[in-house]
């Protein structure tokens, strides 16, 4: 985690917070860069310090601090983001350090982000920032259509929209005349190096490309025409997949397991119990929810879906599905899960009736996680007779039980009226999980040879389940 600051003069002082941040915490950030960045940057200019609304901004030591060292405060609404300029240069500073890759060194990292939060955000761009605070109010409190609303919407300019009204009501029509068109811009071989730069470096932006391909060619090159040419090359801007970050040990342990079980029989997978835990939130969706609207409608309140950003308050639910069966939805309480609570509320309870009722031919899966693997765990899988499965970490795209958990939070996120209570959560995860199809259970049960297949055709990799 990370604090700054910024104003239209220049950003202040990187702090890099370690743990939980508290008032005297907060305290000591505003005192050692808050105060030495106004004097550097606004000499003696009164300072407007803005915040948001989380707890240790709001706390009365900091109040006294603040009127103590005469900081006028903004009154700042809650829940507005949207509203504070910040969060743009956030998400710019964000975007140029993924461009670095960075490793998964912590310290790295840092360095990276002091870097770009020093050295790649100029005095132009904040500008901007700040002086977009009039037209983001405006923009929420504007209504009516006119000429202006219709020429933002659609992305033309002011002029084109009433000279065509204007033709209109003079000719009645506003059907252009026949033109040959403005002359192509690229050669092939502008196209072919446009392409190939993209596929290069697949996160470049189309301004970056139009500005290496101008450089190579000596010709200017908008990005527009760049996406035009790379939707002819037959690639568009989409998010990239996210997955676990895999290690070639992971990798190799992983096509060791399917190679394995590659030549394993539907009975076979048949009689494994796949289970997994996963946490729902009353305020995050299954992102893959589409809705219907219009064009220049992106922030009306019916096309926004509020969510907390460390995801609210939820629960923890664990399940189990076998070809033709399945258990009922286990609820944990809050806290956390260690392993004597794992022993006490899901092994005995659920997987030891399976377990007796299946045989010695019973197979229990559970992944990796700290409290599977405890000695009390252990212990009771020994005493128990009931044999574990290897599994190999950082396997989610192996479990079929994962696209189980999406098919849940997808319904959650469906409902015509989504839960807005812990009460309510519980009872429509416990509806869903009853209400689900049989058949898509024993469908992703029995893709497990599939599974295997492709995870050894791509060497141990990421697969597309």
């Amino acid at each position: 985690m990370v604090w700054g600051c910024m104003s239209s003069h220049g950003v202040g002082r990187l702090h890099i917070v370690s743990g939980t941040v508290k008032a005297m915490d907060y305290i000591e950030i505003l005192q050692n860069k808050l105060l030495p960045t106004a004097r550097y940057l606004l000499g003696n200019q009164s300072l407007i310090s803005q915040d948001d609304n989380v707890p240790c901004h709001r706390a009365k030591v900091v109040q006294k601090w603040l009127e103590d060292h005469t900081v006028n405060r903004m009154n700042w609404p809650g829940q507005s983001p949207d509203l504070n300029p910040i969060e743009s240069l956030w998400f710019k500073i964000d975007y140029e350090i993924s461009k670095k890759k960075p490793s998964s060194n912590k310290s790295e990292l840092i360095e990276a982000l002091i870097f770009s939060f020093s050295h790649i955000v100029r005095k132009d761009p904040l500008l901007k920032l700040v002086h977009s605070m009039p037209k983001r109010c405006r923009a929420k409190l504007e209504e009516g259509r006119s000429v202006t609303s219709v020429a933002a919407e659609f992305g033309i300019a002011h002029s084109i929209v009433s000279r065509l009204w204007r033709q209109f009501q003079t000719t009645g029509t506003a059907i252009r005349g026949f033109s040959s068109g403005r002359p192509r811009g690229t050669t092939p071989a502008d196209d072919r190096y446009i392409v190939l730069q993209a596929r290069r470096n697949r996160r470049q932006t189309a301004g970056e490309i139009a500005r290496h391909t101008t450089q190579a060619t000596g010709r200017p090159i908008s990005r527009f025409t760049v996406a035009k040419r790379l939707h002819g090359g037959g690639l568009f801007a989409r998010r990239p997949v996210r997955c676990v970050t895999l290690t070639p040990v992971h990798r190799r342990r992983r096509s060791l397991w399917c190679r394995e079980h590659r030549n394993w029989r539907d009975n076979e997978w048949g009689r494994i119990l796949f289970t997994d835990e996963r946490r729902f939130s009353l305020s995050s969706d299954s992102h893959r929810i589409l809705i219907w609207r219009e064009r220049g409608s992106r922030n009306h309140p019916s096309n926004i879906i509020e969510r907390d950003r460390y995801g609210g308050r939820g629960v923890l639910v664990w399940g189990g599905i076998m070809l033709g069966s399945r258990t009922d939805l286990h609820i944990f309480d809050a806290g956390s899960v260690n392993g004597t609570r794992y022993c006490n509320e899901i092994l005995l309870p659920y997987v030891r009736l399976f377990r007796g009722a299946m045989g010695l031919q019973f197979l229990f899966m559970d992944d990796n996680a700290p409290c599977h693997r405890t000695v009390a765990a252990e212990q009771l899988l020994e005493s128990e007779d009931i044999v574990c499965m290897d599994w190999p970490a950082r396997s989610p795209d192996l479990n079929p039980i994962e696209h189980v958990c999406d098919f849940l939070g997808r319904r959650l996120a469906a409902r015509t009226l989504p839960p807005v209570t812990i009460r309510e959560l519980r009872l429509a995860l416990q509806d869903e999980w009853a209400a689900m199809p049989r058949q898509l259970i024993d469908t992703l049960i029995l893709s497990m040879g599939r599974r295997c297949e492709t995870c050894l055709a791509v060497r141990g990799d990421h697969i597309p389940y």
